[in-house]
């Protein structure tokens, strides 16, 4: 009781207002998004976030900082991206509806397809261009052997 009342200090209220913030959940929707966001863009950040949630960057910047949340037409946003199967396996979290797992199976399939048809048009490449280097190295030693007059 020595301390002079003063009406704006901690004192005069029962709790500091910093206590009264919610503490940011670290298993909520918004921080396993911006979790993936930091992963995947681990430069820029906010920039990208934001070019993809159609927001400005200081909007994106408060969700990385957990001090706003995303409204629905941001989290939209990110789900229509080129990041949103990522982006909606955060928002799903450890759910498992039929129709999640259905989905997951697909998206995996169509991966693994994609990766073959990539492995496939490499392998076409390495052979073309073995064919070509054999030609080529037949060719060389041909011009190599009538330069020396060993033909």
């Amino acid at each position: 009781m020595n301390q002079p009342y003063l009406p704006f200090s901690d004192t005069s209220f029962g709790t500091h207002r910093k206590d009264l913030r919610p503490a940011p959940a670290d298993d909520g929707v918004l921080a396993r998004i911006v979790g993936l966001a930091r992963r995947l863009w681990p430069r820029n950040t906010a920039f990208h976030l934001a070019s993809r949630a159609a927001v400005t960057p200081r909007a994106a910047e408060n969700w990385l900082a957990e001090a706003t949340g995303m409204s629905a037409d941001a989290l939209a946003g990110l789900l229509r991206s080129d990041a949103g199967l990522a982006v909606l396996e955060q928002v799903m979290g450890e759910a498992d509806p039929a129709w999640w797992a259905d989905l997951r199976r697909h998206a995996r399939l169509v991966e693994l397809q994609h990766r073959q048809e990539e492995h496939r048009r490499q392998l076409e490449d390495l052979m073309r261009e073995s064919a070509d280097a054999a030609a080529g190295r037949g060719r060389a030693d041909v011009g190599r052997r009538a330069r020396a007059g060993n033909f």
